[in-house]
């Protein structure tokens, strides 16, 4: 019989323990009394053979005394795993520095020993089969739970997403409050932008944002022509700084020029492309995990410098004032995205998480007097854009709003929960 099929034909892999106790209640599984309390007496004569000082001896056996019941009743269900035999060889050790541990080693290892040994003469054929067939296949099975849990998908992390379209949006607002009087962005992205779930989507979408750049302005105020969005910023702030932006130089000629070459050509994967990597330091095996790491660090700190020399420059312009104007646009824009999920159907579910922040989907369920399953299929297209969830147990999953999109639901919650 497969593995799988083997574990699938049991109600619960993880309810092992419980099926094997309901084995001891079947006549076959009796207890012997008389047998355990012979364990006992072996156990205080191992005890005495290897402790010569009395107060050890006198230790050992008031812990086992102690635990005995805990032990033993544990003793008659399961077999004791290397695991749990050296936490308890730790427990008295660290409770008894002068304690001898390989004197304690030996005397529990020959007491789980006749514990497992009794349990193995008193288990029905079917437990031992079992037994026998975990101990063979524990690590096909670990191999396969590994196998089937989810990779983590750094591409779809918004971590380095959300800094980007940050730094680009500071450098907006400065912009903005400047003597330009004009925008850097010529339409708003949300944080969550740059991510996707493989690199190349990833690399479209950051092209996408940088053809949003005010191209022609940077061209026209540095007085140079160039199609690279990247470029043209650093030629801009080369203008306005007169050239004093040491950091800003060296970053842009060791990294930046290298990272544009290697975005324009990853899809060709030509001469060029390998050379940008070899000028990047890029030679490990997982190669678009690392371009993009590399791509986007260095993006953050190429924006960050940019930000700080044009601020510096332009002196200490007051721009708090349309700071807000710059957030509420962005709320607009997130609002226009999510406003054609509420719907009949979903604004009395999204109401209830909104107003909880965090809340369990079999709550949802029984809230909306549906089943879980309903539920999950409703708020699907949500998952995707603003509704997030994290794993409780194996029948509940937490869904609660992207932080990103609270306050924009805060802003527009009239117009999102409003009755038809």
């Amino acid at each position: 019989m497969e593995l799988l099929s083997f574990i699938s034909n049991l109600s619960s892999f993880a309810t092992i323990q419980s099926w094997i106790n309901d084995q001891y209640k079947e006549e076959k599984a009796i207890k012997n009394i008389n047998k355990l309390n012979n364990i006992d007496l072996e156990i205080r004569k191992k005890i005495l053979e290897t402790f010569n000082e009395e107060s050890e001896a006198e230790y050992m056996d008031n812990f086992i005394a102690e635990h005995a019941f805990t032990i033993k009743d544990k003793g008659l269900s399961v077999f004791f795993s290397e695991k749990e035999k050296k936490e308890a060889i730790d427990e008295i050790c660290k409770t008894n520095y002068t304690i001898s541990k390989d004197k304690v080693t030996k005397v529990l290892n020959e007491y789980f020993y006749l514990l497992n040994n009794y349990l193995n003469n008193n288990i029905s054929f079917e437990t031992k089969f079992i037994k026998k067939c975990l101990d063979q296949q524990t690590d096909k099975i670990i191999d396969v739970i590994k196998s089937s849990k989810p990779k983590e998908n750094i591409f779809n992390d918004k971590k380095y997403s959300s800094i980007i379209i940050s730094k680009c949006n500071a450098m907006n607002t400065l912009m903005i409050n400047s003597k330009f009087n004009t925008d850097l962005l010529l339409k708003p992205f949300a944080a969550d932008y740059l991510t996707a779930n493989d690199f190349e989507s990833v690399l479209l979408k950051l092209d996408n944002l940088l053809r949003n750049f005010h191209i022609k302005f940077l061209n026209d105020n540095a007085k140079k022509s160039s199609n690279e969005s990247l470029e043209a910023l650093y030629n801009f702030v080369s203008v306005q700084t007169l050239g004093s932006m040491i950091n800003l130089t060296n970053l842009y000629n060791n990294k930046i020029k290298y990272i544009i070459t290697c975005i324009r050509h990853y899809e060709y994967k030509d001469k060029e492309f390998y050379m940008s990597l070899g000028a990047l330091g890029l030679f490990n095996n997982d190669m678009d995990k690392s371009i993009y790491v590399c791509v986007m660090e260095n993006l953050i700190i190429f924006f960050d410098e940019a930000f700080k020399e044009l601020k510096k420059s332009w002196g200490n312009i007051n721009y708090k004032k349309n700071e807000d104007n710059t957030i509420k646009e962005m709320n607009r824009s997130l609002y226009y995205k999510v406003k054609w999920y509420f719907t009949k159907d979903t604004k009395k579910i999204l109401k209830k998480i909104y107003e909880n922040n965090k809340i369990l989907d079999t709550e949802l369920a029984e809230y909306s007097g549906s089943d879980v399953m309903s539920i999950r299929k409703l708020l699907y297209s949500c998952t995707q854009v603003f509704l997030r969830y994290n794993y409780a147990d194996d029948k509940s999953t937490y869904v609660f709003i992207d932080h990103d999109y609270k306050e924009v639901i805060k802003e527009y919650y009239n117009d999102l929960f409003e009755e038809e």
